[in-house]
């Protein structure tokens, strides 16, 4: 399918993947690969992490977008698969089971107690345990149950409309 999208006074012409080779590559797609996809353009406080589906080529894509930023409409031939918002950090998550298990939280929380360490990070840097990691098995866990296909189709119609 040829799509024109324009700017600038001018328009330029893409040829898309048929949409339904677009649905099957993202039925494909594991959700921690595109979260770690997302993960690769994701800078806390700063640049939010996108994973994208380029139309034109099939392949999943990392992006990095601050606060008003977006792509040129001739590099933004994509669906957003997910995104990581800039202000988004482990923080969001309870220490207490999604950032540590119940075993290290209890030696966490004996630690603070004896003023050996202040936060869990600490705690995590003496352990050896990668917080990143955390975080991406975090963002996988909670998404893994929501629909959040539906908003991809969704940003499908909009490009595949006659």
């Amino acid at each position: 399918m040829r799509k024109k999208v324009y700017c600038g006074g001018e328009y330029r012409e893409f040829e898309l993947l048929p949409r339904e080779k677009v649905e099957e590559i993202v039925a494909d797609l594991d959700l921690e690969q595109v979260v770690r996809c997302a993960m690769e353009g994701y800078v806390r406080g700063f640049k939010s992490g996108i994973a994208t589906l380029d139309l034109v080529s099939g392949k999943l894509t990392s992006d990095s977008l601050g606060t008003n930023e977006s792509q040129h409409p001739w590099e933004a031939v994509y669906v957003v698969l997910f995104k990581i918002g800039q202000n988004e950090s482990l923080d969001d998550f309870q220490v207490n089971g999604d950032i540590l298990n119940e075993e290290e939280y209890a030696e966490y929380k004996e630690m603070l107690k004896n003023d050996e360490i202040s936060c869990y990070e600490e705690y995590a840097e003496k352990k050896g345990i990668d917080l990143k990691e955390r975080f991406i098995e975090n963002q996988v866990y909670y998404t893994e149950g929501k629909e959040f296909l539906a908003k991809v189709k969704d940003q499908l119609n909009k490009w595949y409309r006659n």
